[in-house]
């Protein structure tokens, strides 16, 4: 891991001697109520919106402001030519975040990510407490990814790690939206505002970067916005048309259509939703300006995550 945690902390748990501690204020807790624990654990500066402690303390109008501010300012120019792939959705978040990562390694493109299952480089670094972590964890998770050798990276963006503010001033250079159903309701309260939550991933596209959606989800006009290149891909329609499909306990085949020229795909991966998730990786990878030979041959080659839909073999049986 970088040295971008042994400097700033926002969880008081964390802080090591020499650390600085940012109280930020979250849904359910406020950092504010753990500054004392953070000196007691070593803290030797504080970052808050008010009071005075016994070291050295620094108040400033917004902590989570001030916080994204100077990880962008300080850290940021460090991974600015990382191309960063975020993946938003409902359902097939994992899957499509893991099929791109796993692809683009085996391009020969290295991929690090950041997401349900973990946090992987060529392999299984570590688990995360969260889909999204916090901010400063993924900087330095990006940080010691770039000084590896990795420039590309893709990023699990939860619905809740977007409210909370954990994505905040991280420049993507594409974003995905898989689908929107009706899930989080307790945060987020309405439908409505559970879209615009996810919606933040696509203002935070750079320019010239692209935003691959889904046609066939009802709430795609929400997320196409009229400041990126909106690529779409679906059943119904779409730059990436599925015009046909088959499936058996063995994997699926299909055909999709991209400027007329009509492409057959076959891989080991079960279920129509998982042929929405190939092709928006599809749609990435080749809007990515990757050869479509060299795409198609490649996914025949990839894995779900670990925990989806694994299927074991035992005698003559397939157990899901």
């Amino acid at each position: 891991r970088g040295d971008l945690m042994t400097e700033l902390k926002t969880d008081s748990r964390k802080v090591k001697p020499g650390d600085t501690f940012i109280a930020i204020k979250n849904v359910n807790t406020d950092g504010h109520d753990f500054i004392e624990s953070a000196i007691k654990n070593g803290a030797t500066k504080i970052i808050c919106e008010k009071g005075s402690y016994s070291v050295e303390t620094v108040v400033v109008p917004n902590t989570k402001e001030y916080l994204n501010n100077y990880l962008y300012e300080n850290y940021y120019p460090k991974i600015k030519d990382m191309k960063l792939i975020g993946v938003t959705g409902t359902n097939g978040k994992t899957t499509t975040a893991y099929l791109i990562y796993d692809a683009l390694n085996k391009l020969g493109k290295k991929c690090c990510y950041i997401g349900t299952v973990g946090y992987f480089l060529d392999k299984k670094v570590c688990e995360l407490p969260n889909t999204t972590p916090e901010v400063t964890e993924i900087y330095d998770m990006l940080i010691n990814a770039y000084d590896l050798g990795y420039r590309y990276a893709v990023i699990e963006a939860s619905s809740e790690g977007l409210l909370h503010g954990r994505l905040e001033n991280v420049p993507f250079s594409y974003a995905v939206f898989t689908n929107l159903t009706q899930d989080h309701l307790n945060i987020h309260g309405t439908m409505e505002n559970y879209a615009n939550c996810k919606k933040k991933l696509f203002n935070q596209i750079k320019p010239g970067g692209k935003a691959v959606i889904n046609y066939d989800d009802p709430n795609k006009n929400i997320f196409m916005l009229d400041y990126n290149t909106n690529i779409t891909y679906g059943f119904k329609g779409g730059d990436y048309k599925i015009t046909d499909y088959q499936m058996s306990i063995l994997g699926s085949m299909f055909t999709f259509v991209n400027d007329g020229v009509k492409q057959n795909i076959k891989v080991p991966l079960i279920g129509k939703y998982n042929i929405y998730n190939l092709v928006a990786t599809i749609s990435l990878l080749s809007e990515m300006k990757i050869g479509i030979n060299n795409i198609i041959n490649i996914v025949s080659e990839l894995t779900t995550p670990p925990g989806r839909m694994d299927i074991i073999e035992y005698n003559n049986n397939l157990i899901i």
